[in-house]
């Protein structure tokens, strides 16, 4: 009877491994990793941490090469189940091939092979740097070049006690996860020199010389002793390394995803003498947009901040890095004015930045993701009368400035009173302002808001720009206003009380 029943199992087996409907109910439980199979063979680890990054945070993603297949660990099983629910509803395309993904029967990615990521660690303001295979010299100039176009670098280290590893040192963690995020896995040279990253437990990093092992990037300090002994010397010609390729450019270093091309690059190198800042990135119609607080991370609450200084028309919001967003303005003329405008504009807790991305344009998504607040991340504008700027000129009343404290509220209509502006600030959650007032300008209603600091009247735009008054169906438009342009008109203009509430 026994051996009959291992036969009876045994054909139960194989039957259902010929019917697919059957075997499909065979469901393995989720799990943090997931399993990918058709994997293209070109497809990398930026790749796959491209296209699922957008269900949460990644920590480790490998390949198995000769099997078309890889695994892709989330932080949290949450973000790996909201994975496959998407992957059941939708193509998920990973390198532009459609793959098939199931969870894992395992947990956790345990070994790191080259092409691989790494559980982080910890967020540290400093991530250790290691470099598998490093056929080419790789020193602190090197090391700065590549980190450069995510964040500002502090401190550089190299380390040599077990292969090529540096310790790098950012202003916070933030800059350090952003960094991290962008350079897992990356190869600085075709095939070769691939960067695993970390996050550091040292808090800081100590350097006491410049030199091509360790550099202090906001002190002057002397070069080293001359009598010191260099563990390692770029002009050497070690036999253990090759001569960099022609092509190699660092200061080009974030080419997309780190294709195995090199950092090719028609720009004209900085000499390897020099210790300034690396060269900027190539002027593009797509910027990056870095701490964004995370209520106002919305592609229409972007879209009406950078609207003041061209026309965007893309917005689409980094679900996988917090308080990031890339913005296609309508030409690299829009994209500079919202440079030179709005970096470093306080917002929030901390301050916007922006800079080049080195993508021509945004794509268009393959499904479409949601962000806590109902919102799509990923917007197009296409609606040529949402635009401020025509025939490359400012509508009427848009003053290109840089943030103030005051704000001009137009497009209000005839008859609008302060209090319709307090009843439309307290719908949208706008800051309190410090007065609002009425005025007529060329024969027009407007408001002129005056806030406490700038970083309120930046929160304003974003929220009240666009929206409508109630019985209207006519946006509003905000412009910011000369604080001392506010402050004349403010002696004029009427009911500039904040209106009591009655309670019953």
């Amino acid at each position: 009877s026994t051996c009959h029943s291992n036969i009876l199992v045994l054909w139960k087996r194989r039957k259902m491994s010929f019917n697919p409907e059957k075997r499909a109910k065979i469901q393995t439980p989720p799990s943090p990793v997931i399993h990918i199979r058709s994997l293209p063979p070109h497809a990398t680890p930026a790749d796959i941490s491209q296209s699922l990054g957008q269900f949460g945070h990644i920590v480790n993603v490998s390949l198995i090469p000769k099997r078309s297949q890889g695994l892709c660990e989330f932080v949290s099983e949450e973000s790996a189940v909201y994975c496959m629910r998407t992957a059941a509803e939708v193509p998920i395309l990973i390198a532009g091939c459609q793959v098939l993904l199931n969870f894992s029967t395992s947990r956790k990615i345990h070994s790191f092979e080259r092409g691989s990521y790494v559980n982080p660690g910890q967020p540290s303001k400093v991530i250790l740097i290691s470099v598998i295979n490093a056929s080419y010299p790789i020193d602190v100039e090197t090391i700065s070049a590549v980190c450069s176009p995510h964040g500002s670098v502090l401190r550089v280290a190299m380390i040599r006690k077990n292969g090529v590893q540096a310790l790098v040192e950012f202003p916070d963690a933030p800059t350090a996860t952003r960094v991290l995020n962008n350079l897992q896995g990356a190869s600085i040279y075709a095939n070769c020199c691939t960067l695993r990253v970390e996050y550091s437990r040292s808090s800081s990093v100590s350097v006491r010389y410049n030199s091509n092992e360790t550099r202090d990037f906001t002190a002057s300090l002397p070069p080293p002793p001359s009598h010191s002994s260099q563990p390692y010397n770029k002009s050497s010609t070690s036999s253990s390394y090759r001569q960099p390729p022609s092509t190699y450019d660092p200061y080009n270093a974030a080419t997309s995803h780190f294709r195995g091309a090199g950092f090719a690059s028609s720009q004209p190198r900085r000499p390897s003498s020099s210790t300034g800042p690396p060269m900027p990135p190539i002027p593009s119609c797509v910027l990056m947009m870095y701490h964004v607080p995370v209520t106002l991370c919305t592609p229409q609450r972007i879209f009406n901040l950078l609207s003041l200084y061209g026309n965007p028309v893309k917005v689409k919001v980094l679900v996988s890095k917090e308080q990031m967003a890339m913005v296609e303005m309508a030409s690299v003329e829009h994209a500079q004015g919202v440079i030179d405008h709005l970096h470093e504009t306080p917002l929030g807790p901390a301050s916007i930045e922006f800079q080049f991305s080195r993508n021509a344009t945004i794509s268009d998504p393959a499904s479409v993701i949601h962000l806590p607040d109902g919102s799509k991340a990923h917007e197009n504008f296409t609606d040529e009368s949402v635009f401020r700027f025509h025939g490359g000129q400012p509508e009427k009343f848009l003053s290109v400035i840089k943030p103030t404290s005051s704000l001009l509220i137009y497009n209000i209509g005839e008859g609008t009173t302060s209090i319709d502006l307090y009843k439309l600030l307290g719908e949208h959650g706008v800051p309190s302002p410090l007065s609002v007032s009425i005025e007529t300008r060329e024969g027009e209603t407007v408001g002129v808001l005056n806030f406490n600091e700038t970083r309120q009247c930046a929160e304003a735009v974003m929220l009240l720009n666009n929206a409508k008054l109630s019985g209207s169906e006519t946006p509003v438009h905000v412009s910011f206003m000369s604080n001392s342009s506010a402050s004349s008109n403010a002696l004029t203009a009427t009911s500039t009380e904040e209106p009591s509430i009655e309670t019953q």
